[in-house]
């Protein structure tokens, strides 16, 4: 077993480049796609250190679970609840619903280390489109080691009193099983493998058990040379990493190995590599790798909150003020918690406390105080509500039928069949279908496009269901068919003109008319707004700008697309309905606020007034039409 080392400034050093790398994936993605992978860098660095500690208190007899607990937690809590207070009281003023009443909940679990579960099970996926907006989404990582730091010392007092020679060949095993975890779960469900420890724990244990063999001894079996080499080759694993895995990638799976190797190379055999040394040595990246957890507690709250306040927020301060904020952090409240007396323990204790005291109040409120009279309508749950109450997942997966008013004999009067696109369409439909006593069936299912043949993150039963989905529609007789998609991921793919082709020929045969409708107009965020139009808006009003939007352009050809495919058919009761003009401006741009209040949930799809919009405007006629024959 190895002992503990005290200081070695690569360490330092590949503390500095994971945060950096971090803070610049989230500042603008497209600069380093892989930049997130910094997160699993840390956890190796953090396996690797805690265990270094632990073993030597272990060797020397003084080792006790609440000494090691107790010294995490004024290790760690006093510069979370620093932040935590300045995150929920200032997001008061600066968020919007529901970011800024969700500000409570995630603030508790970050207090009480469950941050990554509360997250998995209220946002489901940490790339979703809400995510971005969320304040202390990156306190999962806190919590996830901090739940590492519950369980850790315990196998290891365990196995110490039973068997030391099991220690290494335990966790390595173990390693291997949560990597087989994360490597299982990932095309499963995507969400669970990144957020949670089962899937995730593998990468703190590499580095755990880099320090169980310890530096030295790898060093020595090595050789200094091939060592060297090693750390070098280490360093440009992470730095190709962060270069090279893109976030829309199945991860963590076995990718996230790439990154968490060359950290535990680094580690292993840095102590033999000067350049490696030199490198990570600098005094300036050696200084940010001391902040860097300060650093990493407020870049993201500082980065959301600039996004609600400006269009265009000015990158230059985001980075000063993080940095201004991770130096006092550093210095006022994590070095003398740190070192200090049962004083400044009493004062974590109570910290929670007050925490609630500000926060509960403020999350009773049921609108955002910051939030100007006429953009109340942007947090309203009628608004950008994207969690559609009539969803036919679960029926069409479970009994092959989809969900609605529908007869038993397999014959309805409206069918409705497409994704997130079609299914954004079904309340106003359904509604109109009861008001007029006629039978809908929904076969649409948001994240699953009648493209996918397979498996997908979070959607692991996509390509089941797209073939009941096409039993379902073989089986059932309809007077109008609906099928709607976002073409704009459909037309690209392999597959696309055949798979189109069979579905409109199946409802062809299978209805008296069928309406192949096109892609509402995508609104053009900036990158810094991408996927939350409420937040934009905001931003446009606080920066004194108008409230207009600007579409994609290519949603238009991507329409003529599908609109040349379904004419070529030439199939008389098969018709291609544009929708597009009707949710546009008179200046050409997206028509996200009319008359009527706002149409849109978020940048690509309508909400139910939008929907009902296209209904009064387009389908009722057809309906009306096609039902009186």
């Amino acid at each position: 077993m190895s002992s503990f080392i005290r200081y070695r400034p690569e360490i330092d050093g590949l503390r500095a480049l994971s945060v950096l790398a971090v803070f610049i994936f989230h500042i603008d993605s497209g600069m380093l796609e892989g930049g997130f992978l910094g997160v699993d860098v840390f956890f190796v660095i953090s396996g690797f250190l805690i265990t270094s500690i632990i073993l030597r208190s272990v060797e020397q007899g003084r080792f006790t679970l609440g000494g090691f607990w107790i010294r995490r937690i004024k290790r760690l809590y006093p510069a979370l609840f620093a932040n935590l207070f300045f995150v929920v009281i200032a997001g008061n003023y600066v968020l919007m619903n529901p970011e800024r009443s969700d500000l409570f909940g995630q603030s508790i679990a970050a207090v009480f280390s469950f941050s990554n579960i509360f997250l998995y099970l209220t946002t489901g996926n940490y790339w979703s489109n809400s995510s971005e907006s969320i304040a202390l989404l990156h306190t999962w990582s806190l919590s996830l080691e901090e739940q590492f730091y519950i369980v850790f010392p315990l196998l290891v007092l365990l196995l110490y009193k039973l068997s030391r020679k099991a220690i290494l060949p335990f966790f390595i095993v173990l390693a291997f099983v949560s990597f087989g975890v994360s490597i299982y779960q990932t095309p499963l469900d995507q969400s669970a493998a990144f957020y949670l420890l089962p899937a995730r724990m593998w990468e703190l244990l590499v580095g755990s058990v880099v320090a169980m063999v310890g530096p030295a001894t790898l060093v020595r079996i090595l050789g200094s040379r091939l060592a060297s080499l090693a750390s070098l080759g280490g360093l440009c694993l992470i730095v190709a990493s962060f270069c090279v895995i893109s976030y829309n990638d199945y991860f963590p799976g076995y990718r996230a190995a790439i990154p968490c190797l060359g950290a535990a190379l680094v580690l292993a055999f840095g102590t033999a590599d000067p350049v490696g040394k030199a490198i990570l040595g600098i005094a300036p990246v050696n200084y940010i790798g001391r902040i860097s957890y300060s650093l990493y507690l407020w870049h993201w709250p500082i980065i959301v909150f600039s996004r609600f306040l400006s269009p265009d927020p000015n990158v230059v301060w985001v980075v000063l003020l993080t940095f201004a904020s991770a130096a006092l952090s550093y210095h006022f409240v994590e070095t003398p918690f740190r070192t200090g007396t049962r004083r400044h323990l009493v004062v974590v204790g109570v910290a929670p406390l007050f925490l609630a005291g500000f926060a509960l109040p403020l999350a009773l409120k049921t609108s955002s105080p910051g939030v100007p009279d006429h953009l109340r309508e942007f947090e309203d749950h009628y608004v950008i509500d994207t969690e559609f109450e009539i969803d036919a997942t679960e029926s069409i997966l479970e009994s092959g039928e989809g969900v609605g008013s529908h007869t038993h004999e397999g014959e309805v009067d409206i069918l409705i069949v497409g994704d997130s696109h079609a299914e954004a369409l079904v309340r106003a439909i359904y509604q109109y279908a009861e008001e007029n006593a006629l039978s809908l069936e929904n076969l649409a299912v948001p994240g699953v496009s009648i493209t996918d043949d397979g498996p997908k993150p979070n959607r692991s039963y996509a390509g089941e269901l797209n073939e009941m989905r096409l039993q379902r529609l073989s089986s059932i007789k309809a007077r109008v068919g609906i099928l709607a998609e976002a073409w704009v991921w459909d037309v690209g793919r392999e597959n696309f003109d055949v798979v189109l082709s069979n579905y409109i020929k199946l409802l062809s045969q299978n209805c008296d008319e069928v309406h192949v409708l096109s892609q509402v107009p995508m609104v053009d965020l900036p990158k810094t707004h991408e996927k939350a139009l409420n937040k934009y808006a905001l931003a446009l009003s606080r920066s004194g700008q108008d409230l207009s939007f600007e579409g994609s352009s290519h949603i238009s050809e991507i329409n003529e697309t599908v609109r040349g495919r379904v004419e070529k058919l030439g199939l008389p009761n098969v018709g291609f309905i544009d929708i597009y003009p009707y949710l546009k401006t008179e200046e050409g741009g997206v028509l996200v606020v009319h008359d009527e209040g706002v149409l849109y949930s978020d940048y690509y799809h309508v909400n139910d007034r939008g929907a009902e919009r296209l209904l009064n405007e387009l389908l009722e006629s057809r309906f009306e039409a096609a039902l009186s024959e």
